[in-house]
């Protein structure tokens, strides 16, 4: 008789790797905002220009890709 799947294990597995993936995207956000800090020290406008620039070139590049 074949096995049956262990469906625990593997949901188990997922959700680690869901973690993981939460986990990695929030140490990759902390390293941008401490680059950040660090190229525009503690100029919050500056950085916030910045950020803002970066906000505008990336929706004018997803408008062009939609055309």
């Amino acid at each position: 008789m074949a096995k049956k799947p262990d469906y625990r294990t593997s949901l188990q597995d997922f959700a680690d790797e869901e973690l993981r993936d939460k986990a990695r995207g929030e140490l990759v956000r902390q390293q941008k905002e401490a680059r950040e800090l660090e190229q525009y020290g503690g100029n919050a406008r500056a950085r916030d220009l910045a950020r803002k620039r970066v906000e505008e070139m990336l929706q004018r590049r997803q408008k062009n890709e939609r055309r």
